[in-house]
């Protein structure tokens, strides 16, 4: 299994020696890693330098290399395609005229709404006995989420609106999911809702989600981009030339169990000063790193979804090719990831 390399901290320096890659950190210590054993690196941008030949040792061998600021990724370096799949890219572009655009659309969002629905019972079971009115809390908002997502199964779309019905959909039930994490969580987290980036957060749990989603769009994009598809042609979310509307929509079946379900437990068990987490409204440095790790290793759960037992970032990849294969009419059906 190919392993993820974090980098956190200052003054990071990355080279080559033959076919290793040769790390030093700010005080000259040094590490050296084969290729063949890396998958992943993630570095912070402060003071990082790495040389030509480094990166061409990276790009040969298909290592991801994510470049990090202080509070979220700014990028990911990775190999030109060695050819183009034409074929399937045109078919993208069609589906989006026809009722696949529906079909893929409301298989995510069902699968969203099942994932917030079995986060909400895995969260119950500690509390069925023990805090009862939590439990009763939980009960009720997955009840809440369940009724949202019949109503969905029954709805009948057309390609006028599909979007925007099915986006007021999983407002609501994202709506409910929150607010009853917001009263079970310790209230020193500082969580009263889901807040986005611009909407400038300074609670832990709303920094960390952001960090973190902004991470599993990264590997998101990578499977897609691995399968052939376009990341900028999607079906739930609305074509923009500020974000790639597919990755947004696949990234849909996995913000629950590879983010929430992480950050949550962690935060549920941590046992030190939240406050030391956030440094004047941003993630300290070690909490970061923490986090970063917190990621892969959720990434690396092995888990059984469609008969295949694998770990969560495989099921991403397999997901990303029978998204593609279903476009390309091999498969006359899609089934989100729905493993908590």
């Amino acid at each position: 299994m190919r392993k993820t390399v974090v980098l956190t901290g200052y003054g990071y320096r990355i080279g080559k020696r033959s076919n290793l890659i040769v790390i030093w950190d700010k005080s000259g210590r040094k590490i050296e890693l084969s290729t063949g054993n890396v998958g992943r690196i993630i570095a912070f941008a402060r003071g990082l330098s790495i040389s030509g030949d480094a990166l061409k040792l990276i790009l040969r061998h298909n290592i991801r290399f994510i470049i990090v600021s202080r509070s979220r990724p700014l990028g990911m370096l990775h190999s030109f395609r060695r050819s183009a799949p034409v074929k399937l890219i045109k078919e993208q572009v069609y589906a989006q005229n026809d009722g696949r655009a529906i079909y893929i659309a409301k298989t995510i969002i069902y699968g969203k709404l099942s994932n917030q629905i079995n986060i909400l019972r895995w969260l119950r079971r500690g509390r069925f006995r023990r805090r009862r009115f939590e439990s009763e809390l939980l009960l009720e908002s997955y009840m809440n989420i369940m009724d949202l997502r019949s109503r969905l199964s029954k709805m009948e779309l057309d390609l006028d609106d599909y979007r925007s019905r099915l986006v007021n959909i999983e407002a609501e039930a994202s709506r409910i999911y929150w607010n009853v994490i917001s009263k079970i969580l310790p209230p020193e987290i500082g969580f009263d809702g889901r807040r986005k980036r611009y909407e400038r957060p300074r609670d832990v749990l709303n920094l960390s989600l952001n960090y973190l989603y902004t991470l599993l769009a990264s590997e998101v994009w990578g499977s897609i981009e691995l399968n052939g598809l376009d990341p900028w042609i999607g079906y739930l979310h609305i074509d923009s030339n500020r974000r790639p509307s597919l990755v947004m929509d696949l990234m849909e079946e996995f913000r629950q169990p590879v983010v929430d379900k992480s950050i949550i437990a962690y935060l549920l068990n941590y046992k030190g000063d939240y406050s030391k987490l956030v440094m004047d409204g941003r993630l300290s440095d070690d909490f970061l790193k923490e986090l970063s790790k917190l990621f892969y290793e959720s990434l690396k759960r092995k888990v059984t979804f469609n008969k295949y037992y694998a770990p969560i970032d495989s099921h991403v990849n397999r997901q990303a090719r029978r998204l593609a294969r279903y476009i390309l009419g091999i498969t006359s059906d899609y089934k989100p990831f729905n493993i908590i």
